[in-house]
Formats: C-alpha cells, sequence, structure tokens
C-alpha cells in the first residue's frame, strides 16, 4: 500500500503559489511533449486536470496544489516535465489498482470541505481519490 499523505501534505505546503494559468500550462506542456495526447479539463470548474493518450489517462494534474500523477510508461519524460514546474509527482500503473492510502483529513485540507465518509481512505485507487476530491 502507498501512502499518498506525504505526497499531498508537500503539495499542500506549496499551493499558495499554485493557480489556474499554471495548472494550465502544465497541462499543456504535458500535451506538447506527447504527440497525440490532448487535455481534459475545464479551467476554473475541475480540479483535476487530464492528459490523456489513446484514450487513457497519462497523467492527472491538480488544479488545487502543485501534485501531478504520472503513468510509469510515460514517468521518465513526464517526470522532467514536472521537475520543471517545482511539483510533487506521483507515479501509477492503473487508476484503478488499490493501492493507495490516504489521510482524510489532508484529502479535505486539498478541496476545502469534508469528503465523503463512504470510501476506505486506508486502501483507495486514483479513480477513487479523483471521485470523492472532483468537484
Amino acid at each position: 500500500m502507498i501512502d499518498l499523505t506525504n505526497a499531498f501534505r508537500a503539495a499542500l505546503q506549496a499551493k499558495d503559489g499554485w493557480n489556474f494559468g499554471q495548472t494550465e500550462r502544465l497541462l499543456h506542456t504535458i500535451q506538447n511533449s506527447l504527440p497525440g495526447s490532448r487535455v481534459d479539463w475545464e479551467v476554473g470548474n475541475e480540479n483535476w486536470g487530464l492528459v490523456l493518450s489513446d484514450k487513457q489517462i497519462v497523467s492527472y494534474v491538480s488544479s488545487l496544489a502543485p501534485l501531478i500523477f504520472i503513468r510509469n510508461d510515460f514517468s521518465s519524460s513526464l517526470g522532467k516535465v514536472a521537475d520543471l514546474f517545482d511539483v510533487i509527482y506521483v507515479e501509477f500503473n492503473s487508476i484503478k489498482t488499490f493501492n493507495y492510502r490516504i489521510d482524510r483529513v489532508v484529502l479535505e485540507e486539498l478541496v476545502g470541505r469534508k469528503v465523503s465518509p463512504n470510501f476506505d481512505y486506508s486502501k483507495m485507487s486514483l479513480q477513487d481519490i479523483w471521485f470523492v476530491t472532483v468537484t
């Protein structure tokens, strides 16, 4: 089980300088580094932007804090992009695998509201994390 609490805490500590403009620039930098990929994000309306390649999620980018998830098979190139933007990044293999745990309070700090009590925060997928934090 991978505990994401410290990664989220680190991103929260750096969130004061993070904004929609930086999120958009990061999403499009990732897109430009992956020919044929596309961005799925409504500026100002969604907490997570996605970069998709061949209809598969390659990266989740938080609009609330400098935090991104990068699919393992893209980590060598996209890790460099993350470093350029000075964001916390976590690699993932599958968005549906229950490999993660996170302190619920930290998620609530990220989104600025209570999150659903109907999830097991000690065993989550990235898809679950997206779902409980989406606007």
